[in-house]
């Protein structure tokens, strides 16, 4: 049994060692890379900018408020922005962002070109971000017990069999063959 034990610990460490090398490997291509984009940034952004919208500043102003709250990445997209958009006006410069925040950018340009609220459209976006986002984890908890039949069926069922049955099959070695341990 403690063989057994041993043998299952050397092949679980050594699995984990491939499985590092396998990411090192696979990450480089960018098979196992996570997304570049975070979408908690970009809800952050619109959950604060929705809320400077909503307390009556302007759109730049808005914008200019809410860069103070961002990280670097987000930090200079939205500069960048501003900077367009003292050149070619707010609405253009909002829709020929590019970056993680294009999206959310898009969404408020197409609402101050269209007249529509911005506050409500920025919410919208939102909303479908977390949506989004919610529908991954959903998705990932479903594959979860796909993923776990391989360690239950390798590991911990192997062990429950050798528990309940081992006594068994003991007693019936003891009745065939006689005392096991002398």
């Amino acid at each position: 049994m403690w063989t057994c034990l041993a043998l299952c610990a050397i092949t679980l460490r050594r699995s984990l060692q491939l499985s590092g090398e396998l990411a090192g490997r696979f990450g480089s291509l960018g098979l196992w890379r996570r997304p570049a984009r975070t979408p908690v940034a970009s809800e952050a952004t619109a959950g604060a900018l929705v809320v400077a919208v909503s307390s009556g500043l302007s759109l730049r102003g808005s914008l200019e408020l809410v860069a103070d709250i961002l990280d670097a990445p987000a930090r200079a997209e939205l500069a960048a922005v501003l900077r367009d958009a003292h050149r070619i006006g707010l609405s253009a410069a909002l829709a020929r962002a590019t970056g993680d925040l294009a999206p959310l950018f898009g969404r408020v340009a197409r609402a101050t070109m269209s007249g529509a609220p911005i506050s409500a459209s920025i919410a919208g976006y939102l909303a479908e971000e977390r949506g989004l986002r919610r529908a991954t984890r959903l998705e990932a908890a479903r594959r979860l017990p796909v993923r776990l039949t391989v360690p239950l069926a390798l590991l911990i069922l192997p062990g429950f069999v050798l528990l309940a049955a081992g006594p068994a099959v003991l007693h019936s070695f003891e009745v065939m063959l006689g005392p096991l341990m002398p």
